[in-house]
């Protein structure tokens, strides 16, 4: 799992589009530090993570 924090968005595309080009990974698990998942525990931020992960493969899998 991997959190990004205090990026801009220009800067977080950079590293996602290294991360892509390096091979590196997969990493299913990733999101960005929001006013809702702040006050999360890391448990609480994978479950979230992890559900939203579950929602988008199987919705690009019906496509």
């Amino acid at each position: 799992m991997v959190v990004f924090v205090n990026l801009p968005g220009s800067r977080l595309d950079t590293i996602l589009a290294g991360i892509r080009r390096n091979k590196i990974g997969p990493i299913p698990h990733k999101a960005i530090l929001t006013q809702t998942n702040q006050h999360w525990n890391v448990l609480q931020c994978f479950k979230e993570i992890d559900a939203e992960h579950k929602a988008m493969t199987e919705s690009s899998s019906l496509s």
